[in-house]
Parts: structure tokens; sequence; C-alpha cells
């Protein structure tokens, strides 16, 4: 792999920038703090040179002479601290709950000794309001996560509050698009530039803490519009091995084969899942290793029939017509199934107290089928996907004093999707005629064919990190902080050609060919911040500032109305201004048979500029009793677009008419202007609520405009910095803690979604369409103005319990339209409310010494149909007035046969079970 250097129009300012900051170096949070202050149990008084140690790790501190003790980069988590000192009677103190980025208070006191007295053991009183919450958060442990029946840690994320999913199931934060969130492991962003989407696959049984941060999030955060998820995975134990083997197998168990055919085929073997860990010390005391697997394996709940193949229609020539000449096998064959395989592996080396390293490897390939509605009885002609990604990140972690660490972060990881129906793309299997999708117009199902492309693509990024973190007093924590990323984009896609001149064989289209799209792009990214966390009794700020710097290294059209490559058509040896300043340019004057490609390059394109950005932010809390807390925060947010915006359609080619769209590597940043107001209070013992509202306005989204080209006729869709939208809205949220015999949460949200465009090519869709595009505010296709959440854990004993998730959402928007022909403004109408309840009990026992756990999970627990999509005349899934105007009898279906749309509903009801193995 060979990144070329950064180039730029102010190379200067970058490497300046990039050199100071440097020596005082972003971190994104991965630990946390534990402080307090010990005093003798008798007298008040402070008690001096006390240890306090955090059991099963290296971690600890001594007080001071004011009897505050301080311990700084502690991993989130559970643990048992334990305070020692001659003279005075041990204490340990269980159930210490550290979380990411924020401080843990611990007060402890200490009894003089008696001879022969043991320690005393006892449980701490956890604070369920944290005072320095400065923005909206929330963190969940892996206990959590593991006893709710959640398969993927996105579904944890979408129970939050300020979370919206969409008809597609990506996930908003506060309004903002799928693509505003930044994905982070371990200090280190794991973002897919390409898509703004999560580059690597992580398993819940390998996440120590997940923390959401969905509001005005602090100056080490960016990248990133409307949210952060921040994952820290788990690390083994120093001290003892522990790990598990979970198997599962399901089903998904329903009677409705009206909408969902051969459902009501229960085989239990249909979903595969079985996942395991192991963690522990390492050999000789080195450190620790902690790996994780799964394998899953789902048919799916979409099925379709092989009642032809592709090859099942030929052309006759003497007939002037397609003839069937074979027929499928009539197999039931699931349509929607995926397969997938993961690892992860992370290993810890303690070299002195003060010193660590790590390092983290994961990795995953998954095989899948999308459902397509019109190969259902043509199954073998649709595509297969394939998506595959790993990453290396490793970190030294070095403690400079009790009060000053550093952490240097290096990674490589990889992102690769790809669709074909077969892998070479001169399989005999291609010989396909695409024209025999002709005869499968309409309403009809496809009775033959084969899809011919083939796409190919791979984000591969490094990135190196360098941070510093200080408890200069009492009162200051800084962090400074720098990061570096150098991304490799790589895509190729084409379209096999079928040439009936070539014996029938399948070609592979030139690469000038309008079939035939390739790049390879390296952009890089610089960003650094500086943040002072001042921490007072009765105020905590979070102030910092941050600044980012990309460099596209690419260029755009010089005229965009003048997308394809022509030479300038005047007399050789006539000179003329070709670039419009004004002068003749040495490049100018020469003779057009002397000009090289360079020369014609500077001509025709244009360099896009770096972006740079300044954000401030600003964060406060206000704690007004040790149970009740206020929070106000403040920023300016600042994230490049997509990079597929940017660099789509390499070859700036133009098809005749309107059929093309072209991406611009000079896009500004799209900006978010964020503001909040929060509050929290602890109501009863083990409970707490919050209620925040918030606002956002929100610049400079991607869109697209009309260029009409030199040629009469021709026009293309050019990606700019066109749209904008606001969203305002209220959450609430209601924790319940682990206390007595329930637990559980609520959260509830109220926003008002709205923005002249959802999409970045609607502008270019409304053209197709003679649509005058949106001049106003309208809702967006997220825009679902009562989300409400809650999950509920039963457990009467320790060896048993059942938990239970609900989730219920308004209708989301859809467009009226009656025959093709919008009939109100977009996104007017709205689609029915959607509900649904999952829920997984257990029961632990012990059998041959080893600790065992049977579980059972049902996902969808009533069998509820939610429409997910819906025709636009009607607005609902489940019925269209297409009937009213289309004849009923088609050539290889009947109408009604065609408009059951499975695919446009919610999964059925899902049910599994299996067995863990805990030693």
């Amino acid at each position: 792999m060979i990144f070329r250097p950064i180039t730029g129009s102010r190379p200067t300012l970058f490497f300046l920038i990039f050199f100071i900051m440097l020596p005082v170096i972003v971190l994104a949070g991965t630990t946390g703090k534990l402080v307090g202050t010990v005093t003798n149990a008798e007298t008040g008084d402070p008690l001096v040179g006390v240890n306090i140690i955090l059991e099963g790790t290296s971690l600890g501190a001594a007080t001071n002479s004011k009897g505050k003790y301080l311990i700084l980069r502690v991993p989130p988590g559970v643990y048992t601290v334990k305070a020692s000192m001659i003279g005075y009677q041990d204490v340990r103190i269980e159930g210490v709950r550290v979380r990411i980025d924020l401080t843990t208070r611990l007060d402890i006191k200490l009894n003089t000794s008696v001879v022969g007295l043991e320690e005393v053991t006892v449980t701490a009183e956890r604070s369920l309001v944290q005072p320095d919450v400065t923005f909206s958060q929330a963190n969940i442990s892996s206990e959590e996560i593991s006893a709710l029946p959640i398969e993927e840690f996105e579904e944890i994320v979408a129970l939050q509050a300020g979370v919206v999913l969409d008809a597609s199931g990506a996930i908003h934060i506060r309004g903002g698009r799928s693509t505003e969130i930044a994905y982070m492991i371990d200090g280190i962003t794991v973002t897919d530039p390409y898509s703004n989407g999560m580059a690597i696959e992580i398993e819940n049984n390998a996440i120590q803490e997940l923390q959401l941060i969905s509001g005005t999030f602090n100056a080490e955060y960016g990248a990133a519009m409307s949210g952060v998820v921040n994952i820290v995975t788990k690390e083994g134990s120093i001290d003892r091995y522990k790990g598990n083997v979970q198997f599962n197998l399901g089903d998904y168990v329903s009677s409705d084969t009206a909408i969902f055919p051969y459902i009501n085929r229960f085989n239990p073997a249909s979903i595969k899942d079985l996942q395991g860990s192991l963690g522990g010390p390492l050999p000789l005391g080195f450190g620790s290793f902690f790996v994780s697997g799964r394998y899953y394996y789902d048919d799916g709940y979409l099925y379709g029939q092989r009642r032809y193949s592709p090859d099942s229609f030929v052309w006759r020539d003497t007939m002037r017509a397609f003839v069937q000449v074979r027929e499928g096998d009539n197999a039931v064959v699931p349509m929607n199934w995926v397969e997938q395989f993961t690892g992860q592996g992370k290993f810890t080396f303690r070299l002195t107290d003060r010193s660590k390293i790590s390092v983290n490897l994961t990795g995953s390939k998954t095989r899948f089928q999308n459902y397509a509605h019109k190969f259902k009885y043509n199954p073998d002609g649709d595509y297969q996907r394939f998506r595959s990604n790993y990453s290396l990140i490793g970190k030294l972690e070095q403690s400079l004093s009790p009060n000053t660490y550093f952490i240097l972060r290096t990674s490589l990881y990889s992102n690769t999707s790809r669709y074909y129906r077969y892998k070479d793309p001169l399989d005999p299997r291609y010989n396909v005629d695409p024209i025999v999708f002709s005869i499968s117009t309409g309403y009809n199902f496809n009775a033959g064919g084969i899809r011919m492309g083939h796409f190919d693509r791979e984000t591969r990024v490094i990135t190196t990190k360098f941070d510093l973190v200080s408890q200069l007093t009492s009162l200051h924590q800084v962090k400074l902080g720098a990061e570096w990323r150098k991304s490799r984009l790589f895509r190729e896609d084409f379209t096999v050609l079928y040439n009936e001149n070539t014996a029938y064989q399948p070609q592979i289209p030139t690469p000038e060919s309008p079939y035939f799209n390739s790049f390879t792009r390296t952009p890089s990214e610089l960003s650094g911040y500086v943040q002072d966390k001042i921490e007072y009794d009765d105020l905590i700020m979070n102030i910092g500032v941050r600044y980012d710097y990309f460099e596209p290294d690419w260029r755009t059209l010089s005229d965009p109305s003048d997308p394809n490559y022509r030479q300038p058509i005047k007399p050789i040896n006539q000179y003329f201004d070709e670039d419009g300043d004004g002068a003749i340019s040495e490049m100018e004057a020469r003779p057009d048979n002397q000009k090289t490609d360079a020369d014609r390059y500077a001509y025709w394109y244009k360099k896009a500029s770096p972006k740079h950005q300044l954000s401030p932010r600003l964060a406060l809390a206000f704690p007004i009793t040790d149970r009740g807390s206020m929070h106000i925060s403040y920023g300016h947010f600042f994230q490049i677009p997509a990079n597929i915006y940017l660099y789509t359609n390499p070859d700036f080619e133009v098809t005749p008419g309107l059929s093309t769209t072209m991406g611009n590597a000079d896009m500004e940043p799209e900006r978010t202007t964020q503001y909040e107001l929060g509050f929290q209070q602890q109501i009863g013992v083990g409970m707490v609520i919050d209620v925040t509202g918030f606002y956002k306005d929100i610049r400079n989204l991607v869109g697209t405009k009309i260029v009409d080209t030199f040629i009469a006729g021709d026009r293309y869709a050019l990606y700019i910095n066109r749209d904008y939208g606001n969203v305002r809205g209220i959450t609430f949220s209601f924790n319940k803690q682990p206390v007595g015999l329930f637990s559980g949460m609520i959260s509830y949200t109220y926003s008002i979604a709205e923005g002249n465009a959802s999409d970045p090519a609607a502008a270019y869709y409304d053209e197709l369409s003679g649509v005058e595009p949106e001049k106003q505010l309208v809702a967006l296709d997220w825009d679902q103005r009562h989300t409400l959440n809650g999950t509920i854990t039963f457990h009467p004993r320790k060896q048993m319990g059942i938990s239970l998730v609900g989730q219920y959402g308004s209708g989301l928007p859809y467009t009226p339209s009656l025959a093709g022909t919008r009939i109100a403004y977009e996104n007017s109408g709205r689609k029915p409310v959607q509900y649904s309840s999952d829920v997984r009990s257990y029961f632990n026992f012990r059998l041959l010494g080893l600790s065992m756990t049977l579980h059972f999970n049902i996902y969808n627990l009533l069998d509820r149909r939610n429409e997910v999509l819906v025709y636009n005349d009607t607005g609902r899934a489940t019925y269209s007035l297409i009937q009213t105007y289309v004849p009923q009898q088609q050539k290889f279906n009947t109408l009604d046969e065609y408009l059951v749309r499975p695919d446009y509903y919610s999964a059925p009801r899902q049910v599994k079970f299996g067995l863990t193995v805990n030693f």
C-alpha cells in the first residue's frame, strides 16, 4: 500500500499546525477517573498516606496531606476498592462503578485498628446523578447489554433517548442524517469515510462499555454532527481465567403465510448462533488477553420459488420473440439470508506499573443477500453480496506522574464490500441476453435474466494519535490532542457485456467504456483540540476548541458545463487566454501539438482546495444537590461529507439526457450549531430521571443541482452544499437501577426534524420526475414525532430472571401520490404507528462443576405487522389503488400476487433458545 504525500494550496499551514500540536498532543474517552477523601471515622480528620487499590488491577494511589486521592485512566467497569493504612482497619468497598469520561467520587472512613480485627467489606452506594455530566450521554455496561434480548449493539443504541430508526433501519440521532455519527473503538475512529458508516463489526460479547453521546459533545470528539458511539472492548483479568461458550438455535414462527410465504415451515436449525469468549492472564505474568468469536447464520424470513432460471427464455430469430426453453425446479429458496464470522482478540502487556501496551485485532466476513421482489420466482438471477473488514489497533499508555499520562495510538483498518452474481465475470452462466428483462416489465415477476453488475470497493485507513491528559490541579483536568488519518478509497464497478458477436461469451468492458468505472483516492485529515474540565463543588465546566483540516487530494471541472475531455478548437500556433485570467501563460502560448496531458489537465480541471474548520465548544453543569444536577451546552460541529459524494463518477462522464450524477471534491464541510439544556434528579432509591431540551441548526448539507452542458439537452446532477434543516425537541428518560426485584428504563423523545431534502440526490430525482424541488421546510424521512422505548428486568432470584423490551414510534412521513403523480407536498402523509416487544428469560444452574445458563429469546413477541414501507397512494402496505387502473391478469402472475410485498413489513416473530456454559 502506497500513500502519496499530502499536497494542497496551504501545505505550510498544514504542517505548521501539526508540529505545533504534536508536542502537547484527540483523546476520545476510554477511561474514567476515581477521586475521593479518606478520613478518620471517629474524628473526621483527613488521613495522609492511605493506600487505595483497585483489586484485580495495577491501579492505585495514596492520599495526600488533605486526605485526598486521585486515580486516572481507570477502564470502565465495576471494581472493588481497598483502603489500607497501618493502625487502621482495612476497608473493601464493592460495586464501585467507573464510567467513560466521568468522575466517580468515593469517600472512605477508616476506624482505628484493634489487634485481630478483620477487614470490613461494604457495598458502595452508587450515586445515580453524575454531577459532571455536561452533555446528554448514556453509558451501558456489558452486564446491562447481556441481560436484554439484544443481538447487536445498534439495538441498544436505538433504545436511548433522542434516537430514531428510519424505514431502512438506519440510526438517526436528534434528527440528523444517519451519516452524521462518529463510531469509535478503544478511542480510535472506525468510521468509514466512504459512506460515513461504521467500518468494523464488533460483537456484544466483546464490549465492556458502550457510550452514546447524543448531545453537544466536547472538543475531543470530531467528524460528527449528531452523535458519537464510543465502544470500549474488554480486557482479560490479570489474576484468573474466565470464559464462556454459547449455543443458540431458532427460527421465525408465524402463521401469516398470506404475507410471508412458507413461513409456517418451522426448522429450529434455520438460525444457528455459536459464540464464545475467553480471557485471563498471559503466561509468566506478562499481562492479560481476551478473545471472542461468533458464527451466525440466518435463513431469513423472505422466500422465493425457483419457477424460472436466468436462462429460461432465449431469443429465436425465426419467431422474432423470446421463447421459454426450460423451467426451474420450483424449490423454495431463502432470499434474505446472512452468514457471518466475527473474531476479536485483545492482548495487554503491563511493562511496569506506569506503562501498558495493548494490541486489539478484529475481523469479520459476511455473505448475504438482500430480498429483491422482482426476482421472487427467479432467485438465482439476483446478486450475492459480501462484506469483510478487519482492524489492528495498537496502544501505549504511559503514566508520567500520578496526575499526568499520555496515550500513543496507531491503527489500520479496512472495510470491503462486493456484490456480483458470479465471482468470475467471464463465467459462462452470464450468457444471458439482458433484453430478456423486457418480457417481465411492469407488475410481472422476472421470468428470467440475471444481474450483470460487478461492484468492488475497499476503504483502508491509517490513523495515528498522541494524547495527553493532566490533572493540573484539583480543579483543572486538561486534555490536549491531535489525530492524523490517511485514507485509501478504492472502487471499481462494471457491467458484464453480453455480445452475440463473440459466440455469446460474456465480456468485460474496457476502462474507457461508460460501463466501467474505477477510482483510487487518498484523502487525508488532521485534527487537534485543547480542552479544560474545571470542577468546582457547584459548577463543572468543559471548555474547548477544536481544529479540523481535510485535504481531498482530487480535482473538479474548471467549467462544469463542459464535463467531457475535448481539445480546444482553434488554429495551431494561435494563442488565446484559456483560463480567462487576462494573461497568456507559458502553457497557453505553446502550440496545441506541443501541449502535454499535464497542460490539458491544468486547463480542464482545477485542484480542490483543502478545508478548515475551527469549532468552539462550551458545556456547563450545575450540581444542585447530591441528588440533582442541571447542564447547559453549546457547540459548533463540522463534518466532511461522505466521500462517495466527493469522488463518484471519476471520469466526469455524462451520458445523453439526464441520467448522470457527478461527485464534487471541492464541497465545503457540513455544519451544525447545537444547543441543549438538561436536568437530572434522583427521585427515590435507585431511580433517576433526566429531561433535556435541544435545538439544532444544520447547514451545508449535501444536495444536488442540475447542470446544463454545452450540448443542448444533455444535463447532469452535481453534488453541492445546498441542503439545510433544523431539529428541535425534548427527551425524557427514567432509569431504575437493579435494587430489589426490578430494574429497567423508559425513554421518550418528542422531536421535529425538518429540512428541504432527506436524500442528497432529491433534487436530481425531482427533476427526473418533473417535480419542482421543495423551497420550504418539510418533514424529513425520519421525522418521528413520538418515540417511546422501555426495558424491564424481573429477577426474583439470582438463578433466574426475565427481561422485556418494548418500542413504540409514531408514523414516519411519506409523500402521497397517485398513478406516479405527486398529489401533495413532500412528506405530508404519515405511515401507521409501529410498536414491538421482545423478551428474554434465563435460568442459571450448575452441572458437572460448571455454571450454565438456559436462555429463551423471542423477538416481536406479538407477531406484529409493522408497515415499514407503504404504497404512496394509500399510505398503507396492506393495499393499493393500483388495482383500479392496472389489469388484474399480468403475463406471468396476477396483479394481486405482485402487490403482496413482504419486504414492506418488519420481521415476523423470531424464537431463539440456547445454552451458555461458563468456566
